[in-house]
């Protein structure tokens, strides 16, 4: 089960929404789907236009209340490879390998593939790709340049060994 919640400021006010909404509406959501559903994914949505110290806020809040992953999205595409990772990176040590972590980017600048690839090396255990050019809106990174990149942290055999 997948849960999206919003998390920028942009997202709350065209919703109608505040923040105090978020904190106090998270928990209870979550936890409801959990008595119905063995996994359950929260997804941050706009966490692009979001402080990463809300995300890292609504990532615990997340876990607490039974989530067992965070998506986090780029919804608008507008993060750059450097922002991924650092995003990804802090979260990571804010999980403390207690959560997956998952990343969500659009394409609207051309960015995507280069996005996921730098969120997987900041941690990210998990990206949403699009197969055959199937995707939302702009897009998101196909999944076969996702899948042939060299991701230091998907390799199995240790360089050492890769034959030239």
């Amino acid at each position: 089960m997948h849960i999206s919640f919003p998390v920028s400021p942009i997202l709350f006010d065209a919703l109608g929404k505040e923040e105090g909404w978020l904190w106090s509406a998270l928990p209870g959501i979550v936890r409801r789907a959990r008595s119905r559903f063995r996994l359950v994914s929260v997804g941050a949505q706009d966490a692009s236009r979001a402080g990463v110290a809300l995300l890292g806020r609504f990532m615990l809040a997340a876990r607490e209340a039974g989530a067992c992953r965070v998506r986090v999205a780029d919804t608008v595409g507008i993060w750059n490879p450097l922002r991924a990772w650092r995003c990804f990176r802090r979260l990571k040590e804010l999980a403390g390998g207690r959560l997956s972590l998952e990343f969500h980017g659009q394409n609207d600048l051309g960015m995507s593939t280069a996005n996921m690839l730098s969120a997987i090396e900041g941690g990210a255990d998990a990206v949403g790709v699009t197969v055959n050019g199937l995707g939302e809106r702009a897009g998101n990174a196909p999944l076969e340049e996702v899948a042939m990149a060299p991701i230091a942290r998907w390799r199995a055999i240790p360089e050492s060994t890769h034959r030239a």
